[in-house]
């Protein structure tokens, strides 16, 4: 699957395409619980809301500039 492919797909779809990727790496943001997803070639921020219990938002990956908070998670110099 690509990035533009991902963008295709209804929310309910993207969750599925998501959960059969792998979590490479996490972060807190206020409220939030960001999780990293490898899909294939492309990454997936996931927002969880910690306290409502519940997926916020995907964020698509695009650069390997937006993925510098995750670089004391991953090598940033093997992806993108």
């Amino acid at each position: 699957m690509t990035l533009e492919q991902f963008n295709m797909l209804d929310e309910m779809e993207q969750a599925e395409a998501i959960w059969g990727g792998k979590n490479v790496a996490k972060r807190s943001e206020g409220e939030f619980e960001v999780l990293l997803y490898q899909i294939d070639g492309f990454y997936i921020e996931v927002y969880y809301h910690v306290d409502g219990n519940s997926l916020w938002k995907f964020n698509p990956i695009t650069s390997k500039q937006q993925l510098n908070t995750y670089s004391d998670q991953i090598n940033l110099n093997q992806i993108l």
